[in-house]
Formats: C-alpha cells, structure tokens, sequence
C-alpha cells in the first residue's frame, strides 16, 4: 500500500520547487553532447507527459525489525533481569533504496532517477537529501566522465508509518549518452528507547546510483 507524503497525524515538507514545463539543461561551449537537447522532468509534471512514477516500493533496502523499547535507565525492559547486564536497544523499522529506470525505443532515450525513505513504526522523523547530476558521455572520457549536479531535493517527514520519495526523468535523443547520478544521503531518527542502526537513535545512510546510457 502506497504512503502518502503527507498523512494527518504527520507533517511532510518538500523544499523543492515545481515547474510547469520541464527543464532544458545547459552545458559549456564545446561540450559534446549538447545538454540542450535533454529535457528533464519532475514529479508534478509526470501525468502531463505521460511519464509513469517509478516503483519504488519493494523493500529492497534494510528491513529493521520491530520490538519494544529499551531504556538506558532501566535494563530490564531489554529484556534483561541483570541491572548490569548489556543494553541492547531494538530498532525502529525503516527501508531506503535508489536505483535507475532507463529506455530506448530507437528514436528517444529516457533515464529515471529515483530514491526513497520509509519509515515504517517507531520512527519520529526522516530527512531525504538527493543530489541529481548528468555529464555528457560521448567525449574521450565516456562512461567514465564526472557528472556535476544539475538539481535537487530535500524533504522531511515526521512520524510513522511515512515514506519520502524522489525522481527525475531525463528524455533525449538516443543518438546521444550521457552518465547519470543520483546521490542520497537518508537520515532517520527513532523515537526514544529504539535505534535506527543497532547503536544509534539518528543516522544517516548514504546510497547512489550511476547509469551511463
């Protein structure tokens, strides 16, 4: 069952402006291919040109799984009888993953970046940091060229059950290449008495991907 952004018992802010027509990257003079001739597109502007949201919604990331809480001052609600015994908080329940959906029907190459953050209990909020970033790839370098970032996003959700998500869709000619990276960084920080990593009550978990298509 999809999350939605924004739930009545939690607030989500997305500091992201939308646009109403998609936007025309630009490059240096001389840079092989032109990043004129990509047009990239953001959520809000999918339905409009017929653009399907990725599935993002498989746990393919970390699954934590649920229990109660624990307390620094009090080891027996670990599970413990031993007041000096090892404290072994349990941790909230929480997915992320990032990947990249591309195509090529011969005329059109299109690349989808995309990201989320779940936050399944015992969560009290969630920060979703996403760097877009493209550099063309049909010069000596190719593949291997260095992509500098060409947009962004940064959310923030509070509570759970609650989800983040975010994406770019890039449409170009398939005669041309480019190298595509998504970089996230998901911050989660548990209620207390629980972890998100084993040890800590907040985290931040890096994940990225790199498409040259």
């Amino acid at each position: 069952m999809r999350l939605t952004h924004i739930a009545a018992f939690a607030a989500v802010a997305v500091l992201a402006a939308c646009q109403d027509s998609p936007t025309t990257l630009q490059s240096a003079k001389g840079t092989q291919p032109d990043l004129s001739i990509v047009k990239v597109y953001k959520p809000a502007e999918y339905a409009a040109h017929g653009i399907a949201d990725p599935t993002v919604h498989n746990s393919d990331g970390p699954r934590m799984v649920i229990d109660g809480p624990c307390y620094p001052d009090d080891p027996t609600s670990c599970g413990g009888s031993d007041p000096g015994g090892t404290y072994t908080p349990p941790r909230a329940s929480l997915d992320y993953f990032t990947s990249n959906t591309h195509t090529n029907n011969g005329v059109t190459k299109t690349s989808q970046m995309w990201t989320y953050s779940q936050a399944h209990t015992n969560m009290e909020s969630m920060v979703l940091r996403v760097s877009y970033q493209t550099v063309g790839a049909q010069d000596w370098k190719g593949c291997g060229a260095t992509p500098s970032q060409f947009d962004s996003d940064y959310m923030v959700a509070f509570g759970s059950p609650q989800e983040l998500d975010a994406s770019r869709t890039a449409s170009y000619p398939s005669s041309a290449a480019f190298v595509w990276r998504i970089s996230v960084q998901h911050t989660f920080t548990a209620n207390y008495g629980y972890t998100v990593d084993g040890t800590n009550r907040s985290h931040t978990f890096g994940s990225s991907n790199t498409t040259c298509w």
